[in-house]
């Protein structure tokens, strides 16, 4: 896990002597009805390494349920606080974002992912000028932390600043060298605005940091086929299919991008009417 999720804590600010599942309670965090399948034995970063996983593959709610299995195993670390809340973020509900990072300010009053996550719902309300001061502080404090450049660059986005782009370089050249969550991250923001050039570098960005993970290059597969790259589309999907377990929940969506891509070359191959392109009956 890179420096996006290991976020800088100031010790003095944590709540050393609260229990796990003191902050809120199990029965206040996000639709967990039953622990994920497969968490047996797993502690609360395993849990949220799974969640990363979810995230990834876009499947939010297995990421929130990952996320708060780790906040009830252990509510002493930061990293689930911020996951959950980065979550309802990518999800678009910044009313539960907002919520849940008002929950882990309680429990560290000081941590800079949650303010920094914090400046983004305020831009998503269209406090433009109170995101602004928040992020100014965030990274005034903590330049070096991944997350306080991502939540920079999503604030100016929404100011329809072009400084956006500076910020989400910053955030990429602050992440560690094996971090894949930080590309990820704006790869999703940048999508989520249809940008669709600039995310499909953050997207490749990820996968030169985890190649071995099929979910980014199924995210490099889908920006190239809404580019136009359909040959480029194929071979991320490819690679993507060939790196993906057979109980992985992604594979049914890349066997059928393949099936996809095997019926657009026979349908240029044969043509419409079942003849070969070029050739008379």
């Amino acid at each position: 896990m890179g420096r996006f999720s290991r976020l800088e804590t100031q010790p003095s600010a944590r709540k050393a002597d609260a229990a796990p599942g003191e902050f809120g309670g199990a029965g206040d965090y996000p639709p967990s009805e039953e622990a994920p399948p497969g968490d047996a034995g797993l502690d609360a970063p395993g849990c949220v390494q799974r969640g990363w996983r979810a995230l990834a593959r876009e499947d939010y709610r297995s990421a929130l349920r990952w996320f708060s299995r780790a906040l009830d195993l252990d509510s002493r670390r930061p990293e689930p606080w911020i996951d959950v809340a980065l979550t309802h973020l990518l999800l678009g509900d910044h009313k539960q974002a907002q919520t849940w990072i008002g929950r882990g300010l309680i429990a560290f009053p000081e941590e800079p992912g949650l303010m920094a996550l914090r400046a983004v719902c305020h831009a998503r309300r269209g406090l433009l000028r109170q995101a602004m001061n928040h992020s100014d502080a965030v990274l005034e404090r903590s330049p070096n932390l991944a997350l306080a450049h991502v939540a920079r660059g999503e604030v100016l986005m929404l100011a329809d600043n072009p400084n956006q782009d500076y910020c989400f370089e910053q955030a990429l050249k602050t992440a560690g060298g094996s971090d894949w969550m930080t590309p990820l991250v704006i790869c999703l923001i940048l999508r989520g605005r249809k940008q669709w050039v600039k995310a499909l570098t953050y997207a490749i960005a990820a996968t030169e940091r985890n190649e071995r993970e099929p979910a980014l290059w199924y995210h490099v597969g889908r920006l190239r086929a809404a580019l136009g790259q359909g040959a480029k589309a194929e071979r991320a999907f490819e690679q993507a299919r060939a790196l993906c377990a057979a109980d992985d929940p992604l594979r049914p969506k890349l066997e059928r991008k393949a099936d996809g891509f095997l019926l657009s070359r026979l349908k240029a191959w044969f043509g419409p009417k079942g003849k070969k392109a070029g050739k008379s009956g």
